[in-house]
């Protein structure tokens, strides 16, 4: 009796391995297809949005805001704040900056991707427009949503960012995004 107990036990464990295994298959099988979904193939951007709470006064109010990201072909990963009406241009560069981050994307294998020099995450597709973040403990951080143009991006906001850039200020500790 105990014998039947621990070959159905065997059994049942070989077949949740199975299926984990199945389960963990990389949505991608070699970097350039990643590449140019990420990049629809030269340059695209993604919204992320983030749900927050605020309390004052035992007052709570959810709210939503929107960080962006353009992916290029080059590996390079701009990020922008949505306001209101545009989309406004974080000021980081290609070196690390005080907050550890930098304008910069890689793969690290098949479906994992390190954005910005800081964030890891697994990219799972929902579908062409709509991905899927999966953090480090395989929880799904964000939902990514691919913006057609325009893009409404803040000129202004990427001319200083860009002044920032060429000067190295941006590393300053005291320029926040």
């Amino acid at each position: 009796m105990v014998e039947n107990l621990n070959k159905i036990g065997i059994k049942y464990i070989m077949f949740l391995i199975l299926l984990l295994i199945m389960g963990c298959q990389p949505t991608f099988n070699n970097e350039e297809k990643l590449v140019n979904f990420l990049t629809n193939d030269s340059v695209s951007m993604w919204d992320i949005p983030i749900n927050e709470m605020q309390v004052i006064d035992n007052d709570t109010t959810y709210f939503e805001r929107r960080i962006s990201y353009l992916f290029y072909k080059n590996y390079i990963c701009e990020v922008y704040k949505l306001g209101p009406k545009q989309r406004h241009a974080v000021r980081i560069g290609p070196k690390t900056n005080v907050t550890q981050m930098c304008n910069q994307w890689e793969i690290l294998n098949d479906s994992t991707i390190r954005m910005n020099c800081k964030d890891i995450f697994v990219i799972r597709v929902v579908n062409r427009d709509t991905l899927y973040l999966i953090d480090t403990l395989r929880q799904k951080k964000h939902e990514m949503y691919r913006i057609s143009q325009p893009w409404n991006i803040n000129k202004e906001s990427v001319e200083i960012r860009d002044k920032l850039i060429k000067n190295e200020e941006y590393l300053n500790p005291y320029i926040y995004y």
